[in-house]
């Protein structure tokens, strides 16, 4: 009987957490509304994540595109992926919650019972010129060359780095339509991202020479979001050819001047390049939205949770070479350092196939039943090879406990003081979540 991570101790102290947080966050009485400040709003809370994380190895970045050396990913890097993801999940929320680009969009009585159509439109149509700008990019790449080595001349605007990154994970459509050209041996700068982004907020930013270099390169200005906000109430006055209307159709879009010719050229290409891109964003977002939701990125045991996943995903790939037949699913975790993987380029090209013997693509597309078999087989396997349970609870306090526990054993002085690990590991998720939850009281 597979094991119910929900009924047991660990996560039963977790609800008495959350029912005493909930007292924290009930809104004041009439009487002392005007006097009362919630302590929790006072109170001191370490950097989360901390920054202690975020070192990285810089031999790495200088890793040659030939040659066949495992370079998986490191904890830095897994880390700032799942900053990157938080920011899109972050922009999108932004762009969904914002009245100019919802009137534009033709929804100028914004209520909150719009359907998820209505509100899926309004994303759409940032996508939709995130992808024709990616492409646009793409075509006029600023590149330096260091030591035989190709690096981005600066980073791009937040949309284009969002479409480079689905693009990554789509790593055959990748490989066919960038296998000879420069982007291909091009790493996702995990470091300059972290730079960008901000620690709490999750919004980019680019210097002026940055956007800069991208109006030259593209012809269109650099900041997507603000474009759609001050051309909102205008937006439709100005529309692309009839040749391009199939790509802005879904939408409800009409395209700025500035950008005709790029949709002329981008969205009506043979090889339907900007369509399969721009699908693959709306496909690629249930594992955003996975990702808020166990929300690593600010748990206590984030260095755990990623050293863990990083062992798992080896077995995983251990797994693909002795069974090179079987389709093997991926947890969460292991989905993770994966996703992160494939952002590398040719370089997890690489990897995989000296670690597998084989090209090891990640279809995105698989039907629930074909998942279903494939992760009760990848499970039986699992057990078999590992002698180790394949289910990922993953929640805050499963991790943090099974970090404290590993420290306990990394330190050797014998017996473990479970009680003490308890109490610890307790003493710490209450703090990280008064965090979350003073955090969640300064936006509103």
């Amino acid at each position: 009987m597979p094991f119910d991570y929900y009924r047991d101790p660990v996560h039963e102290l977790a609800r008495s957490v959350y029912r005493q947080l909930e007292q924290i966050t009930k809104p004041p009485t009439h009487n002392d509304a005007a006097s009362q400040r919630p302590p929790i709003l006072d109170k001191h809370f370490p950097t989360i994540p901390s920054p202690e994380i975020f070192q990285f190895d810089v031999s790495k970045d200088q890793k040659p595109a030939t040659g066949t050396q495992n370079c998986l990913p490191s904890v830095a890097e897994v880390a700032v992926h799942l900053e990157l993801l938080e920011a899109i999940f972050s922009i999108r929320t932004l762009v969904l919650g914002v009245k100019k680009i919802s009137k534009a969009h033709g929804f100028p009585h914004i209520q909150q019972s719009r359907g998820p159509e209505e509100c899926l439109q309004e994303w759409a149509g940032y996508v939709d010129f995130a992808v024709i700008r990616f492409l646009a990019w793409r075509d006029n790449l600023p590149l330096l060359e260091k030591d035989g080595q190709l690096f981005l001349q600066e980073l791009p605007p937040f949309d284009v780095l969002m479409v480079w990154h689905t693009f990554l994970l789509n790593t055959s459509l990748f490989r066919d339509h960038c296998g000879n050209e420069p982007l291909f041996h091009i790493k996702l700068p995990w470091r300059d991202i972290h730079k960008s982004l901000g620690n709490m907020c999750w919004q980019n930013s680019q210097d002026e020479l940055s956007e800069a270099i991208f109006e030259t390169a593209t012809g269109v200005p650099a900041q997507l979001f603000q474009q759609f906000v001050a051309r909102a109430i205008t937006v439709g006055a100005e529309s692309p050819s009839s040749e391009t209307s199939s790509f802005l159709t879904p939408t409800g879009m009409s395209a700025p001047k500035s950008y005709e010719k790029l949709f002329e050229r981008h969205a009506t290409r043979e090889d339907d390049l900007a369509s399969l891109l721009r699908d693959a964003i709306h496909r690629q977002y249930d594992f955003v939205e996975k990702m808020h939701d166990k929300l690593w990125i600010r748990s206590p045991a984030l260095s755990g949770t990623i050293r863990r996943a990083k062992d798992r995903y080896e077995k995983f790939l251990t797994l693909s070479r002795l069974h090179p037949k079987v389709m093997l699913v991926p947890m969460l975790d292991i989905d993770l350092v994966w996703h992160t993987h494939q952002c590398s380029a040719i370089h997890y090209i690489q990897d995989v196939t000296a670690l597998t013997g084989q090209f090891l693509g990640h279809d995105d597309k698989l039907s629930a039943e074909a998942l279903s078999n494939g992760l009760a087989e990848t499970t039986r396997l699992f057990q078999i090879h590992f002698a180790e349970e394949y289910g990922h609870c993953g929640c805050w306090d499963c991790e943090s406990v099974m970090e404290h526990v590993e420290q306990a054993m990394r330190n050797g002085t014998g017996g473990m003081d479970f009680d003490a690990i308890a109490q610890t590991a307790e003493a710490e998720l209450v703090l990280f979540r008064e965090a979350e939850v003073a955090a969640s009281m300064r936006d509103k």
